[in-house]
């Protein structure tokens, strides 16, 4: 298992860009340009700590940089402003997340015997890419549960699927729809058609699943917490062939697969 970076490791990282003297009335020159481009809001911090004498933060959150800012009060008309730069502790907190992922991503494949399949958000993109949405459904109440598994059973009567197939894909359906309300109150719901099988998407409107209680929500039976599926999977596993997993601080998308039968079984 990948360890996991301390805090103090994280800010050994980050360093000390500008120290800049205040002084009050005084004009606020920024040596660094990039600093220049976000002058409103440290003017604005700087405004802030003369005014209530305390110690301002700011964090610059620019695409890929991240950056502390400190306007420090030292004497009734003097202060600093100190820039530090934590990108390097972004990269350091994202191989460690990457690290983890591929643990989990491993893991979930070797117990699943591959049905279940941790994915990126690009991944899912992949998977659904140059496909046809049959129909749509936006979830926002346990009424989308039947809409869900109603427009479905739709589709699968004009392909001549077998009962026990059907029956199995909407119970899929219907534990995927419902742990969407349940801890994510709701999101969207579409249905998809290949050439060798369909697909529920089901992505919510929640903060995804901790990787800490990962295993256990999706493996364990019998397991649940506010923020974990509790049975859902279970009863997933044995209704569907495979299950792709996407989760992040933006929510949870399920993809779940089911292989159209041969022609020969259609007589199940």
């Amino acid at each position: 298992m990948t360890d996991k970076p301390s805090v103090g490791r994280v800010f050994q990282e980050a360093k000390l860009i500008a120290q800049i003297a205040l002084a009050r009335e005084a004009p606020v020159h920024f040596p660094n340009p990039f600093l220049s481009t976000h002058s409103a809001m440290l003017h604005e911090a700087v405004a802030a700590m003369w005014a209530d004498s305390s110690v301002q933060m700011r964090i610059i959150d620019d695409r890929r940089v991240l950056m502390h800012v400190y306007a420090v009060p030292v004497t009734k008309g003097v202060g600093v402003l100190l820039v530090w730069d934590l990108t390097p502790s972004i990269r350091i907190v994202s191989q460690y997340r990457e690290s983890l992922a591929q643990v989990y991503k491993d893991m979930l494949h070797a117990t699943t015997t591959g049905k279940m399949l941790l994915v990126e958000p690009e991944e899912v993109s992949d998977i659904v890419s140059g496909q046809t949405w049959s129909y749509s459904v936006t979830v926002r109440s346990a009424y989308d549960i039947e809409a869900c598994r109603n427009l479905a059973a739709e589709q699968f009567q004009q392909a001549q699927l077998p009962p026990r197939w059907k029956l199995e894909f909407l119970l899929g359906v219907s534990e995927a729809v419902t742990n969407a309300l349940k801890h994510a109150n709701g999101g969207e719901f579409r249905l998809i058609r290949t050439e060798r099988s369909w697909i529920a998407f089901m992505r919510d409107r929640g903060h995804g699943i901790d990787y800490a209680i990962l295993p256990y929500s999706t493996i364990l039976r019998g397991y649940s917490t506010k923020l974990s599926m509790g049975l859902g999977f279970s009863t997933m596993f044995r209704c569907l062939d495979r299950i792709y997993l996407c989760t992040s601080d933006q929510g949870v998308t399920l993809l779940l697969q089911k292989d159209t039968p041969a022609p020969a079984q259609h007589t199940a």
